[in-house]
Formats: C-alpha cells, structure tokens, sequence
C-alpha cells in the first residue's frame, strides 16, 4: 500500500501533528492492551514520588528520566514487533518466536539496566535517611 508516495505510510501522515497523534495512537494502544507497560507506569510514579520525597537533584532526575524512557520505549518497540510478527506469522514459527522473544529479551536487560541505575541513585539517599532516624 502506498500513501503520499511512501510505502506503507498511513495517509495523511504528512503533518508533523497528524504523526504526533497517530504515535500517540500507539502508546494508547500499549497502555490499553499491554500489562507490563502499565506496571512500567505505576513503577514510574512510584520512583518519581520517592524521587520528589528525596529531593533529588537535576543530574538524579536527568538520569530517572532516561531510564523511564528507555524502559517505555523498549515496551514500545516489543509490542510492535509483536504485533508486527502477529500480521505476518499468525501460526506459530520457530523464527518468529525468537524474534519476539529477543525483542522481549530487550526488555528486560533495559529494565535490569534501569534498576541497577535506580539503586544507585535510590540507596545513598534512603541509607542517610533510616541513619538520621535511627540516630533520632
């Protein structure tokens, strides 16, 4: 299928605001129909209100904020991948299972990567803080 001259563009895509929603479009569809990138979301206003409790700095938040991104992008590309090998392979193929389960693989070491990164911001500050109220 060929729109505005491009193959496989949606029509009326030539908009940068039309591309914005039809985007948009697509981290509605991952928080209506993907479990794991609501949980992604509540873990990140989970983070962000400890982040804001502990006063963190803007280099604390620079790097909180890339994890989240990374994390929710990394969702993101798994669902259409997913989706993607779905259209083209409806029955089950050794090949596609591995691509889906790579891309799920992506997943987690970006989660894993996000978490140690999250530890490492999180514990210096959680650790003066049960010191000041166990000295108290």
């Amino acid at each position: 299928m060929r729109h505005n001259g491009v193959p496989g563009r949606h029509p009326g895509a030539a908009s940068f605001w039309v591309s914005v929603r039809f985007a948009w479009q697509g981290i509605v569809y991952a928080f209506e129909n993907e479990r794991n990138f609501r949980i992604d979301l509540v873990l990140l206003a989970g983070t962000a209100l400890l982040a804001v409790l502990l006063r963190f700095d803007l280099d604390h938040w620079a790097l909180l904020v890339l994890c989240w991104g990374l994390v929710l992008g990394a969702e993101l590309m798994n669902s259409a991948l997913e989706v993607m090998v779905d259209l083209v392979q409806p029955d089950y193929h050794r090949l596609a299972a591995i691509a889906k389960d790579c891309a799920a693989g992506a997943v987690v070491l970006t989660a894993i990567v996000a978490a140690l990164v999250g530890l490492l911001l999180f514990m210096p500050p959680l650790y003066q803080l049960i010191v000041q109220i166990l000295s108290a």
